[in-house]
């Protein structure tokens, strides 16, 4: 597969775990549960790995946006 193709899968992923992660912080502040503790912490670390790939995905961009103009 190529990288868009890849994208259309991780970015909508992504979009779903940032909210689950924004959803379940304020479930710890508001019932303080032990599985919204444990389902935060889950998904702080599917976030990171979700980022990871999206970052890797979108590389050639990143050395195009950021590349220093002389």
């Amino acid at each position: 597969m190529r990288n868009d193709a890849w994208l259309r899968i991780v970015n909508p992923v992504l979009l779903l775990v940032v909210l689950l992660q924004a959803i379940t912080g304020l479930g710890i502040m508001l019932f303080d549960w032990e599985a919204v503790h444990e389902l935060h912490g889950f998904n702080g670390i599917v976030l990171l790995v979700v980022v990871a790939v999206h970052l890797t995905l979108n590389r050639r961009w990143f050395r195009v946006a950021y590349r220093r103009r002389a």
